[in-house]
């Protein structure tokens, strides 16, 4: 029994002994864990400093955030601290680690900048520069650390050459070798471009390659030939011009004595004055042709052409006029039948509909269905529609109707449907040329349904008997519904 309490007793202790030393891992310090070697100690001053930036002195013993390229810096910050709270740096000759300003790669000498945080030296500065951190790391741009060996100093740049001389000059390893060379008999080479705000004078010059190879010879008699286009914001003066090849060639010619030959069509947005104008295509856009013009035989292409433009007189093919696509050709519903042809009634019987108006001082006017209650009503209605003169031959028609149940939902439901016949005018009708009603199903609000008529082979002139029905079923209920159908109409393409 003493053995088990003693035991008991050790297990306890080792436990909170681990405890314990667990407790005092946790609360140690950051800048404790990992101790920098060679880290000197200082004050933050005002503004405080962030961990991994550039430092220097404000006062004796006193850090603030080192921003500008020229900021005499004493090392890079390793505690992040607010004002007036202690704080340590790496100073020159330690390793730390720097947070990037931009891209950075390895052996870059690294100067302060915004934030504090690490550029690289700008080797076009003529200003003086602080080196204060030399990149042993690379980064891809802001915001990544880089392992740095912390350094001080200064770089100053000047070059300001009033006259260079010299037998010859090789430069950026010379010509052949993305470089410029300049001869003693001064023949300068240059593997990119020359720019020059002056002028550039030569006896001669080959440019990509010289002409017959994709770029361009002047030659010292002036003689100037190019493999690509020539443009000029300015005049360009010749005595004579061969262009695509030249006339006869799909191409033009202009001669020393003035003369235009072209292939092709000649465009002017003001008068082309001239003693005569013979073949090809005239355009005018906003000018005027005066004279006399003979277009037998050739085009004219004139502006859009506005009501005032046609005499009174003219006579235009209706084939040349503007389509309205999907004219809306309604349809009275007073002409509406019932489907064996007979007058519709001002109230709804088996199988037929009736025709309802509110009368004077309503104007309401609607065909109605049976009243379905507990069962299940179909009406159908008739009409003939006879396709306009100015119907465009095999363009779009469409049947279009409105239709809503009242009194309340069918119990099943109230569905919408139709047939299309073209009448051969002897008796006879061909195929049925109806397709489904996009939308079917009647409900209580207004619906706008529409069938697409199969178009092909019809004609203005064309007879169309058109059958549409409704079946109100409400099997199982008493709801007592009836369709009202408030418009019918035949939309098609017309010209005129």
């Amino acid at each position: 029994m003493n053995k088990r309490i003693f035991g008991i007793a050790v297990l306890v202790g080792l436990l909170l002994g681990g405890a314990a030393a667990l407790t005092l891992n946790q609360t140690r310090p950051a800048w404790a864990a990992t101790p920098a070697s060679g880290a000197l100690s200082a004050k933050a001053g005002t503004g405080g400093v962030t961990t991994k930036t550039f430092v220097k002195l404000s006062s004796a013993g006193v850090v603030v955030a080192a921003t500008g390229v020229g900021d005499a810096t004493v090392g890079i910050c390793e505690l992040t601290a607010s004002a007036g709270n202690l704080t340590r740096y790496a100073p020159p000759g330690t390793q730390t680690t720097v947070t990037s300003g931009e891209t950075i790669a390895v052996g870059d000498r690294l100067t302060p900048g915004a934030s504090a945080k690490a550029y690289v030296l700008d080797a076009n500065d003529a200003a003086t520069q602080t080196v204060g951190a030399i990149a042993l790391t690379a980064a891809s741009g802001a915001d990544e650390d880089v392992t740095v060996i912390v350094t001080a100093g200064t770089v100053e740049q000047h070059l300001a050459l009033t006259a260079l001389v010299a037998d010859s000059a090789a430069i950026g390893g010379g010509y052949g070798s993305t470089g410029a060379s300049i001869s003693a008999a001064g023949v300068g080479q240059y593997n990119g471009a020359l720019t020059t705000d002056g002028a550039l004078t030569a006896d001669s010059a080959v440019i990509g390659g010289g002409y017959g190879s994709t770029g361009a010879t002047i030659s010292t008699a002036g003689v100037g030939q190019f493999n690509g286009a020539l443009t000029t914001d300015g005049a360009l003066t010749a005595d004579s011009s061969v262009i695509g090849g030249g006339y006869g060639s799909t191409g033009v010619t202009i001669s020393t004595a003035g003369v235009i030959q072209a292939n092709g069509a000649i465009t002017s947005d003001g008068a082309i004055t001239g003693g005569s104008l013979t073949d090809g295509t005239i355009t005018s856009t906003a000018g005027a042709i005066t004279g006399a013009l003979d277009i037998s035989g050739a085009t004219v292409t004139y502006r859009a052409i506005v009501n005032a433009d046609v005499s009174a007189s003219a006579a235009i093919a209706r084939s040349k006029l503007a389509e309205d696509a999907l004219a809306v050709c309604g349809v009275p519903l007073t002409i509406c039948k019932n489907a064996d042809g007979t007058t519709l009634a001002n109230a709804a019987a088996a199988g037929v509909f009736g025709i309802t108006s509110g009368g004077f001082g309503s104007g309401t006017l609607v065909l109605a269905g049976e009243a379905a209650s507990g069962n299940s009503k179909t009406n159908t209605l008739m009409f003939e529609f006879i396709l306009p003169p100015s119907y465009v031959a095999a363009g779009d028609v469409k049947l279009v109707v409105t239709a809503k149940e009242t009194v309340g939902a069918a119990t099943v439901a109230s569905t919408l449907s139709a047939e299309a016949y073209e009448s051969d005018g002897e008796g006879a009708v061909g195929a049925n040329l109806y397709n489904a009603f996009d939308t079917t199903d009647i409900t209580t609000s207004w619906q706008t349904c529409t069938s697409v008529i199969t178009a092909a082979g019809l004609a203005a002139g064309d007879r169309l008997v058109v059958f549409v029905r409704v079946v109100t079923n409400d099997t199982g209920g008493a709801v007592g519904t009836i369709v009202h159908i408030g418009k019918v109409e035949l939309q098609c393409d017309i010209k005129g």
